[in-house]
């Protein structure tokens, strides 16, 4: 199956939490590590996406951002048996339209699963039975996924709360990790101190720490 996705109008912020988030949590006053805190946020987003296994569209570019978008699937001979799509972003809060060889469906011919993205075909014959996708066609379907960010939404955001302070934990480990030894792995000084870190580290470009791991692990697509 081709499938290709187009950011159609592109989410203009990225980043997964405010500067004044992490300062505030950091307990930091006046503007001088203000540059590095943003470059830190947008390392630290793009870790996520790139953890959680955001689908890329065709730019190269990936976010949980709300933006709409449009995927195409070219459904071949041996898809004939296929009632659901899965489309590439989530969650999925609108769909503007679908088209079979550009013929728009109309909403009593499809159901969508907003939070997992999938879409199921339906006869909309007015008992809304389950069917197969029309296989030798192309589809198209414009939708809108992702979440409103801090910045986005303001009161009104949806980004789990567990991605954010995902983030502010790995800006936090980046910012510690800037005035230590990249290569010190124990340090045990007997009835004084005893330190480990998590080797290679965030800024050092180390995997994810467990603890952040686990709370993007309900967020994560599956692989395919």
């Amino acid at each position: 199956m081709l499938n290709t996705i187009v950011r159609a109008v592109p989410a203009t912020l990225t980043a997964l939490t405010l500067r004044d988030t992490i300062k505030s949590d950091l307990k930091i006053s006046g503007s001088a590590e203000d540059a590095y805190i943003d470059e830190a946020i947008a390392r630290a987003s793009a870790m996520v996406c790139s953890y959680l296994r955001v689908t890329m569209a065709d730019d190269g570019t990936r976010t949980l951002a709300s933006e709409e978008l449009i995927q195409t699937f070219l459904l071949r001979e041996h898809h004939r048996h296929l009632t659901k799509l899965v489309l590439a972003r989530r969650p999925v809060t609108a769909i503007a339209y679908i088209k079979e060889n550009d013929v728009d469906l109309t909403a009593e011919q499809y159901e969508l699963e907003g939070r997992s993205g999938v879409l199921t075909r339906l006869r909309g014959l007015g008992f809304y039975q389950e069917c197969f996708w029309r296989c030798r066609v192309k589809i198209e379907v414009r939708f809108t996924a992702g979440w409103l960010l801090p910045d986005q939404g303001g009161a009104a955001r949806t980004l789990p709360y567990d991605i954010e302070s995902a983030v502010v934990d790995m800006v936090k480990g980046m910012r510690a990790a800037r005035t230590r030894d990249p290569l010190l792995k124990s340090l045990d000084v007997q009835d004084i101190d005893a330190r480990e870190y998590w080797v290679g580290g965030l800024a050092q470009g180390g995997g994810l720490p467990p603890d952040i791991q686990a709370k993007l692990a309900p967020y994560r697509y599956r692989s395919v």
